[in-house]
Protein backbone atom coordinates (compact mmCIF):
# COMPACT_ATOMS: atom_id res chain seq x y z
CA UNK A 1 0.00 0.00 0.00
CA UNK A 2 2.99 2.35 0.83
CA UNK A 3 4.51 1.97 -2.41
CA UNK A 4 1.66 3.68 -4.47
CA UNK A 5 1.39 7.17 -1.94
CA UNK A 6 2.33 10.48 -2.94
CA UNK A 7 4.12 10.78 -0.87
CA UNK A 8 6.00 8.17 1.77
CA UNK A 9 5.31 9.41 4.96
CA UNK A 10 4.46 6.49 8.00
CA UNK A 11 3.51 7.81 11.77
CA UNK A 12 3.00 6.31 14.45
CA UNK A 13 0.11 6.73 16.61
CA UNK A 14 -0.93 5.33 20.00
CA UNK A 15 -4.61 4.74 20.87
CA UNK A 16 -6.08 3.52 23.84
CA UNK A 17 -8.37 0.25 23.44
CA UNK A 18 -11.00 2.07 25.91
CA UNK A 19 -12.01 4.17 23.22
CA UNK A 20 -12.68 2.17 20.54
CA UNK A 21 -16.35 1.77 19.22
CA UNK A 22 -17.02 0.02 16.12
CA UNK A 23 -13.70 -1.23 15.95
CA UNK A 24 -13.19 -3.39 18.61
CA UNK A 25 -9.78 -4.45 19.84
CA UNK A 26 -10.72 -8.34 18.78
CA UNK A 27 -12.16 -7.06 15.20
CA UNK A 28 -9.05 -5.34 15.03
CA UNK A 29 -6.39 -8.14 15.86
CA UNK A 30 -8.21 -10.54 13.74
CA UNK A 31 -9.37 -8.19 10.71
CA UNK A 32 -7.80 -5.08 10.66
CA UNK A 33 -9.71 -1.95 11.06
CA UNK A 34 -12.99 -1.48 9.72
CA UNK A 35 -13.29 1.75 7.63
CA UNK A 36 -16.70 4.26 8.71
CA UNK A 37 -18.01 7.10 6.84
CA UNK A 38 -16.09 9.65 7.92
CA UNK A 39 -13.09 7.44 7.76
CA UNK A 40 -10.22 6.24 10.42
CA UNK A 41 -9.07 8.87 12.77
CA UNK A 42 -6.06 8.67 14.05
CA UNK A 43 -3.93 10.83 16.68
CA UNK A 44 -0.54 11.52 16.43
CA UNK A 45 2.06 13.40 18.45
CA UNK A 46 1.26 14.38 22.12
CA UNK A 47 -0.23 11.43 24.34
CA UNK A 48 -2.47 12.26 27.28
CA UNK A 49 -3.33 9.57 30.49
CA UNK A 50 -4.75 9.64 33.35
CA UNK A 51 -2.35 9.11 36.21
CA UNK A 52 -3.18 6.25 38.99
CA UNK A 53 -4.82 3.73 36.42
CA UNK A 54 -3.64 0.90 33.96
CA UNK A 55 -3.67 2.22 30.12
CA UNK A 56 -4.38 -0.06 27.00
CA UNK A 57 -2.76 1.20 24.50
CA UNK A 58 -2.70 0.02 20.95
CA UNK A 59 0.33 0.89 18.63
CA UNK A 60 -0.36 1.34 14.67
CA UNK A 61 1.85 2.60 11.97
CA UNK A 62 -0.61 4.70 9.60
CA UNK A 63 0.22 5.49 6.34
CA UNK A 64 -0.74 9.00 5.89
CA UNK A 65 0.94 9.95 2.46
CA UNK A 66 0.26 12.99 1.55
CA UNK A 67 -1.89 14.78 3.70
CA UNK A 68 -4.68 17.53 2.81
CA UNK A 69 -5.46 19.91 5.64
CA UNK A 70 -9.26 20.42 6.43
CA UNK A 71 -11.72 21.03 9.16
CA UNK A 72 -13.43 18.17 10.76
CA UNK A 73 -16.63 19.53 9.59
CA UNK A 74 -15.56 19.86 6.03
CA UNK A 75 -14.56 16.16 6.07
CA UNK A 76 -17.83 15.32 7.14
CA UNK A 77 -19.39 16.57 4.40
CA UNK A 78 -16.62 15.57 1.70
CA UNK A 79 -17.70 11.92 3.40
CA UNK A 80 -21.26 12.46 3.10
CA UNK A 81 -21.36 13.20 -0.27
CA UNK A 82 -18.40 10.78 -1.92
CA UNK A 83 -20.44 7.91 -3.39
CA UNK A 84 -19.56 4.54 -0.93
CA UNK A 85 -16.95 2.82 -1.58
CA UNK A 86 -14.62 6.00 -2.91
CA UNK A 87 -12.54 8.27 -0.89
CA UNK A 88 -13.79 11.72 -0.69
CA UNK A 89 -9.46 12.98 -0.32
CA UNK A 90 -8.89 15.13 -2.85
CA UNK A 91 -6.68 13.46 -5.97
CA UNK A 92 -2.95 13.75 -5.83
CA UNK A 93 -3.66 13.37 -1.82
CA UNK A 94 -3.60 10.23 0.53
CA UNK A 95 -5.55 11.33 3.81
CA UNK A 96 -6.56 14.64 5.46
CA UNK A 97 -4.99 16.27 8.63
CA UNK A 98 -7.67 17.96 10.78
CA UNK A 99 -6.51 21.35 11.22
CA UNK A 100 -9.04 21.74 14.42
CA UNK A 101 -7.73 18.91 16.08
CA UNK A 102 -6.77 19.26 20.18
CA UNK A 103 -5.44 16.92 22.09
CA UNK A 104 -8.17 15.96 25.08
CA UNK A 105 -6.63 17.12 28.86
CA UNK A 106 -8.92 16.53 31.57
CA UNK A 107 -6.95 18.93 33.60
CA UNK A 108 -5.36 21.17 30.97
CA UNK A 109 -3.43 23.78 33.57
CA UNK A 110 -2.30 20.73 35.81
CA UNK A 111 -1.31 18.77 32.00
CA UNK A 112 2.59 18.73 31.56
CA UNK A 113 1.95 17.39 28.83
CA UNK A 114 3.03 19.88 25.40
CA UNK A 115 -0.47 20.31 23.19
CA UNK A 116 1.79 21.88 20.45
CA UNK A 117 3.02 18.83 18.50
CA UNK A 118 -0.11 16.97 18.12
CA UNK A 119 -2.41 16.11 15.30
CA UNK A 120 -5.18 13.69 13.80
CA UNK A 121 -5.51 11.97 10.50
CA UNK A 122 -8.24 10.79 8.37
CA UNK A 123 -7.87 7.73 6.63
CA UNK A 124 -10.04 5.82 3.93
CA UNK A 125 -7.96 2.76 3.58
CA UNK A 126 -8.22 0.03 6.47
CA UNK A 127 -4.83 -0.78 4.28
CA UNK A 128 -3.34 2.11 5.51
CA UNK A 129 -3.44 1.71 9.29
CA UNK A 130 -1.30 -1.56 10.59
CA UNK A 131 -1.29 -2.84 14.09
CA UNK A 132 1.72 -3.53 15.43
CA UNK A 133 1.62 -3.98 19.39
CA UNK A 134 -0.81 -4.16 22.65
CA UNK A 135 1.12 -2.12 25.30
CA UNK A 136 0.33 -1.65 29.12
CA UNK A 137 1.14 1.77 30.94
CA UNK A 138 0.66 1.85 34.21
CA UNK A 139 0.58 4.97 36.17
CA UNK A 140 -0.74 3.79 39.66
CA UNK A 141 2.38 4.68 42.56
CA UNK A 142 4.40 2.39 43.54
CA UNK A 143 3.64 1.10 47.40
CA UNK A 144 6.55 1.63 49.80
CA UNK A 145 7.37 -1.46 51.90
CA UNK A 146 5.81 -0.97 55.52
CA UNK A 147 9.46 -2.07 56.59
CA UNK A 148 12.79 -2.32 55.53
CA UNK A 149 15.93 -4.27 57.13
CA UNK A 150 19.15 -2.74 56.66
CA UNK A 151 19.99 -5.06 53.68
CA UNK A 152 16.84 -3.53 51.97
CA UNK A 153 15.14 -6.92 52.38
CA UNK A 154 11.29 -6.33 53.99
CA UNK A 155 11.35 -7.38 57.48
CA UNK A 156 8.69 -7.04 60.45
CA UNK A 157 11.42 -5.81 62.98
CA UNK A 158 13.31 -3.71 61.18
CA UNK A 159 13.61 -0.20 62.73
CA UNK A 160 12.82 1.86 59.11
CA UNK A 161 8.72 1.95 59.57
CA UNK A 162 7.00 2.83 56.52
CA UNK A 163 3.44 3.35 55.67
CA UNK A 164 1.85 1.80 52.44
CA UNK A 165 1.28 4.70 50.57
CA UNK A 166 1.90 5.79 46.80
CA UNK A 167 5.83 7.23 46.47
CA UNK A 168 6.10 10.45 44.41
CA UNK A 169 7.07 9.46 40.75
CA UNK A 170 7.66 12.43 39.47
CA UNK A 171 10.97 12.92 37.72
CA UNK A 172 12.68 15.95 39.78
CA UNK A 173 16.63 14.67 40.09
CA UNK A 174 19.33 13.60 36.92
CA UNK A 175 21.96 10.77 36.62
CA UNK A 176 24.34 12.64 34.84
CA UNK A 177 26.65 8.95 34.40
CA UNK A 178 23.46 6.87 33.41
CA UNK A 179 22.11 10.03 31.56
CA UNK A 180 18.41 9.16 33.11
CA UNK A 181 15.66 10.82 34.83
CA UNK A 182 15.22 9.71 38.93
CA UNK A 183 12.38 10.14 41.03
CA UNK A 184 11.73 9.98 44.67
CA UNK A 185 10.77 6.73 44.00
CA UNK A 186 13.63 5.61 42.82
CA UNK A 187 15.74 7.17 45.59
CA UNK A 188 13.89 5.18 48.01
CA UNK A 189 12.67 1.89 46.44
CA UNK A 190 13.94 1.69 42.55
CA UNK A 191 17.21 1.89 40.61
CA UNK A 192 18.73 4.17 43.11
CA UNK A 193 17.96 2.60 46.51
CA UNK A 194 21.12 0.36 45.97
CA UNK A 195 24.02 -0.58 44.38
CA UNK A 196 25.62 1.03 41.73
CA UNK A 197 22.68 3.74 41.08
CA UNK A 198 22.79 4.68 44.88
CA UNK A 199 26.17 6.27 44.63
CA UNK A 200 25.59 8.41 41.46
CA UNK A 201 25.33 12.27 42.14
CA UNK A 202 22.07 13.30 41.23
CA UNK A 203 21.38 16.91 40.26
CA UNK A 204 17.49 18.58 39.93
CA UNK A 205 16.37 18.18 36.54
CA UNK A 206 16.10 21.78 35.67
CA UNK A 207 19.22 22.26 36.63
CA UNK A 208 20.20 19.67 34.69
CA UNK A 209 18.58 20.68 31.52
CA UNK A 210 19.65 24.32 32.25
CA UNK A 211 23.58 23.22 31.79
CA UNK A 212 22.69 20.93 29.01
CA UNK A 213 20.71 23.42 27.19
CA UNK A 214 23.82 25.94 27.51
CA UNK A 215 26.07 23.31 26.03
CA UNK A 216 24.74 23.03 22.24
CA UNK A 217 25.37 19.69 20.68
CA UNK A 218 26.07 18.91 17.20
CA UNK A 219 22.85 17.38 14.96
CA UNK A 220 23.83 13.51 13.04
CA UNK A 221 24.85 14.42 9.65
CA UNK A 222 20.97 12.75 8.50
CA UNK A 223 18.77 15.36 10.89
CA UNK A 224 20.68 18.33 8.96
CA UNK A 225 20.05 17.08 5.38
CA UNK A 226 16.62 16.35 6.43
CA UNK A 227 16.36 19.86 7.91
CA UNK A 228 17.91 21.32 4.94
CA UNK A 229 15.48 19.21 2.86
CA UNK A 230 12.27 20.36 4.49
CA UNK A 231 13.75 24.18 4.48
CA UNK A 232 14.02 24.14 0.54
CA UNK A 233 10.24 22.19 0.49
CA UNK A 234 9.26 25.44 2.26
CA UNK A 235 10.62 27.44 0.64
CA UNK A 236 9.24 26.41 -2.78
CA UNK A 237 5.86 25.99 -1.44
CA UNK A 238 6.18 29.59 -0.39
CA UNK A 239 7.46 30.43 -4.05
CA UNK A 240 4.26 28.97 -5.43
CA UNK A 241 1.68 30.45 -3.04
CA UNK A 242 3.29 33.94 -4.12
CA UNK A 243 2.78 33.07 -7.59
CA UNK A 244 -0.48 31.80 -7.65
CA UNK A 245 -1.80 35.08 -5.27
CA UNK A 246 0.23 37.34 -8.39
CA UNK A 247 -1.56 35.49 -10.80
CA UNK A 248 -4.84 35.20 -9.06
CA UNK A 249 -4.45 39.17 -8.68
CA UNK A 250 -3.75 39.62 -11.93
CA UNK A 251 -6.80 37.28 -13.77
CA UNK A 252 -8.86 39.53 -10.61
CA UNK A 253 -7.43 42.89 -12.37
CA UNK A 254 -8.11 41.24 -16.08
CA UNK A 255 -11.34 40.42 -14.83
CA UNK A 256 -12.64 43.75 -13.77
CA UNK A 257 -11.15 45.78 -16.71
CA UNK A 258 -13.30 43.51 -19.39
CA UNK A 259 -15.83 43.63 -16.84
CA UNK A 260 -15.76 47.45 -17.15
CA UNK A 261 -15.74 47.49 -21.04
CA UNK A 262 -18.60 45.21 -21.59
CA UNK A 263 -20.37 47.22 -19.35
CA UNK A 264 -19.36 50.64 -20.92
CA UNK A 265 -21.03 48.85 -24.47
CA UNK A 266 -23.67 47.60 -22.75
CA UNK A 267 -24.90 51.46 -21.95
CA UNK A 268 -23.84 52.43 -24.89
CA UNK A 269 -25.88 49.85 -26.79
CA UNK A 270 -28.83 50.22 -24.24
CA UNK A 271 -28.86 54.44 -24.71
CA UNK A 272 -28.63 53.73 -28.64
CA UNK A 273 -31.75 51.87 -28.39
CA UNK A 274 -33.46 53.84 -26.08
CA UNK A 275 -32.56 56.80 -28.06
CA UNK A 276 -34.43 55.27 -31.12
CA UNK A 277 -37.72 54.31 -28.87
CA UNK A 278 -37.54 57.94 -27.31
CA UNK A 279 -37.93 59.34 -31.13
CA UNK A 280 -40.36 57.39 -32.32
CA UNK A 281 -42.45 58.18 -29.23
CA UNK A 282 -42.17 61.84 -29.71
CA UNK A 283 -43.25 61.34 -33.32
CA UNK A 284 -46.31 59.34 -32.37
CA UNK A 285 -47.25 61.65 -29.72
CA UNK A 286 -46.84 64.40 -32.45
CA UNK A 287 -48.93 62.61 -34.95
CA UNK A 288 -51.63 62.17 -32.04
CA UNK A 289 -51.76 65.67 -31.08
CA UNK A 290 -52.00 66.30 -35.35
CA UNK A 291 -55.16 64.15 -35.30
Amino acid sequence: YCAGLHEPRVLDSFIEVALLKANSLERVLAEGFKVAQRGLIFPHGGLQLTPGVVHTLLHCRIAVGRSFGAESSEVKTASQRCPPGQSPVPAGFDSFRLLDARLPAADEESSSVSRDYYFEYALFRSEAALPTALLACDLRAIPIPRALTMGGEPGAGSSVALADEPIDQALTYWDSEWRVPVSLSDKMVGSHAAGEGASHPLVPICEAARLALGRPTAEPAAVQEYRRCLDAHLATLDGEARTVRENAAQVEGELGRAVERALADLRALAGGKLAAIESEQAEALRQQAAL
